[in-house]
């Protein structure tokens, strides 16, 4: 009987036991559904709010309402998207956590022909079409007082823009005046219409980079042939400046030294003027112009070269087959270091220039050069007609200059005028040989700066082309920019950081990293110069076989022109033997290069694979051991 009330009670205390386990887990979990806390184990710290954004909300004056639109029915979301909302909701979470009440989190589910989906059409945000007829809404809309914004390109594709996209509009949402920024240019990079004599031709889009700045400034097309800068421009942009007046310069040189902030990009050989040219659109010829201000960097100590730079460790490649060659004028900078620990180059990993010149010289005392981009060492200036020629004839020639070449530089401090006589002379539009007198108000021209001021120079301008920073797809019948690189993020870098906003530029330059396989593109750059210089050698053969042939030719008489003599013959089949022989060669070199990558390759893998359970291996022996040990120790 004992034994039976001791098996009971054994059993009835383990029910209880159980039961109250169950219990307080299901209360810790009710508990814990409430507490939005986790940690972020990524390098990057891709899933918590940077510091820029925790700034821009802590500067908040009035209440920010996010109003989120997903359509959360399984039916309408569809399956591919059901992740990225539930990431998307958890970031706008911890916005309401960090805006410590100044952010006011609405969540809506819009159903067909409620005021819910009025409300979304009103923030213009609108459902998307599926196959069956049926749309979903994924969307967010920010406003502050009277004002609102959508935020743009929410979809998986643009997550690692997210917050930046959200911090943006917070930012443009409180703010009751965006800062000016002018475009002065020729170009036609405001978009419209680029031939007004085609009436019925469509009005272009602006360039992609205008669009961006658009987001964050209020841009103002400043005239090439403006002669004042208005002081409300907060940063001035100079795009490829050709021949400017003097009036112009003479503009643009007080403007700096009134305490304005200047982007200038120059171009020895710039293809977006070729390629936008109304005579290029009508299938005309057109050489790619240069642009230069030699009045104003001649005033702060710096040159421009006309030449173009050519960097055999930046040179651009075909990613579809590493064997067609480089392109050593097209320079691909990849994990970009960021020497100045300049903020403007702060996240800028991955940048493209086309064609681009170099700036050369010290500038003058008072003023602070800083370097934000370098080529590498390995790098020449060349002839721009020079640089349109094949790899293989530039490698021929090339010879490294052993000295990092100039490509961004950025110069702060404070200025001297580049007209110490004040206003140039005007020339009359009738008599160009009569000028008109100076103004009274040269007395009243500035010599130097009264404050600091900066100024950024970039060595290329195609780099901010549409077709060299940005690659365009339809998704959902629209279309949807996703950049290949930072040029987009470099120049609004440069110029919200020269405008004083660099707690954007943080949160713009968060991103995931390019982490390149450094040993196999080791091994194909070693590779590739193998394969120049080898087809470098049969060009040469083959020149040099047909000047014997040519010579062979020469000496022949009027009714043997057509005719090979024996000479010919045999110097034919020797150049045919050599040919097999370097392509034999090429062969060899082609297979040697396909091993070498295979064994890179199949060293990562097994280390990948084996080095862990090896290593869990090798611990359990040890505590094997050791147990084993001190067990034998007691006895």
């Amino acid at each position: 009987m004992s034994f039976i009330k001791a098996f009971i009670k054994k059993y009835i205390y383990s029910a209880i036991g159980i039961l109250l386990i169950i219990a307080v887990a299901v209360a810790v979990n009710a508990l814990l559904r409430k507490v939005n806390a986790r940690y972020d184990l990524t390098e990057d710290k891709l899933y918590t709010l940077s510091q820029g954004t925790k700034n821009i909300l802590e500067k908040l004056k009035s209440p920010v309402t996010i109003r989120f639109y997903c359509s959360r029915s399984e039916n309408q979301m569809p399956v591919q998207l059901r992740g990225f909302t539930a990431r998307l909701e958890d970031l706008l979470d911890e916005y309401v956590s960090v805006g410590r009440g100044k952010i006011i989190l609405d969540k809506f589910d819009p159903q067909p022909d409620s005021e819910t989906e009025y409300s979304a059409s009103m923030d213009g945000i609108n459902g998307e079409m599926m196959p069956d007829g049926r749309k979903f809404y994924l969307g967010i809309a920010v406003s502050c007082l009277d004002k609102t914004i959508k935020v743009p390109d929410v979809t998986p594709s643009e997550q690692n823009q997210l917050e930046y996209n959200m911090t943006r509009a917070i930012y443009e949402s409180s703010q009751s005046k965006m800062p000016v920024l002018g475009i002065m240019t020729d170009l036609p990079v405001a978009g419209g219409n680029t031939m007004p004599f085609m009436k019925k031709q469509a009005p272009k889009p602006p360039w992609i980079f205008v669009q961006e700045l658009k987001k964050n400034f209020t841009v103002n097309q400043i005239p090439t042939k403006t002669t004042q800068i208005d002081n409300d421009v907060k940063v001035l942009l100079i795009i490829h400046p050709q021949k400017l007046a003097p009036e112009t310069v003479y503009a643009i040189d007080q403007y700096l030294l009134s305490g304005g902030r200047l982007v200038i990009a120059l171009d020895p050989f710039c293809l977006a003027e070729q390629r936008n040219s109304p005579q290029a659109m009508m299938g005309q010829q057109v050489m790619p112009g240069s642009s230069s201000i030699p009045e104003l960097l001649k005033a702060w100590g710096i040159s421009f070269s006309g030449d173009v730079i050519v960097d055999m460790d930046n040179s651009a490649r075909n990613v579809n087959d590493p064997q067609a060659g480089t392109y050593p004028a097209v320079l691909d900078f990849i994990n970009i270091k960021n020497i100045s620990e300049d903020p403007a180059m702060a996240g800028i990993a991955h940048l493209n220039l086309l064609y681009a010149g170099a700036f050369v010289g010290t500038p003058d005392s008072g003023i602070l050069a800083k370097t934000l981009l370098e080529s590498s060492l390995k790098s020449q200036l060349i002839n721009s007609f020079k640089a349109q020629s094949p790899s293989a004839a530039i490698l021929k020639e090339f010879v490294p200059s052993g000295k990092n070449e100039k490509l961004i530089l950025k110069l702060a401090g404070k200025f001297k005028t580049a007209f110490p006589d004040g206003k140039p002379l005007k020339k009359d539009d009738k008599n160009p040989e009569v000028k008109t007198p100076p103004p009274a108000e040269n007395e009243k021209s500035l010599k130097e700066s009264a404050k600091e001021s900066a100024v950024v120079l970039l060595a290329d301008v195609d780099m901010l082309s549409d077709e060299f920073c940005v690659s365009k797809q339809n998704v959902f019948g629209r279309t949807v920019v996703q950049p290949f690189n930072d040029n987009l993020n470099l120049i609004q870098n440069i110029c919200g950081q020269l405008a004083g906003d660099n707690d954007l530029i943080q949160i713009r330059c968060r991103k995931v990293r390019e982490r390149p396989f450094v040993e196999l593109v080791k091994i194909q750059n070693e590779a590739q110069q193998k394969f120049e210089k080898k087809i470098l050698e049969i060009e040469e053969e083959k020149q040099s076989a047909q000047a014997r042939l040519n010579q062979l030719q020469t000496g022949k008489a009027e009714n043997q022109k057509f005719i090979m003599t024996p000479e010919q013959k045999q110097e034919l089949e020797n150049f045919k033997k050599k040919v097999a022989e370097k392509n034999k060669e090429l062969k060899e070199l082609r297979k040697e290069f396909r091993k070498d990558i295979e064994r890179t390759i199949f060293r990562y893998e097994v280390a990948n694979i084996a080095v862990v359970p090896v290593l869990v291996i090798l611990f359990g022996l040890c505590v094997y051991v050791f147990n084993r040990v001190r067990s034998n120790r007691r006895k």
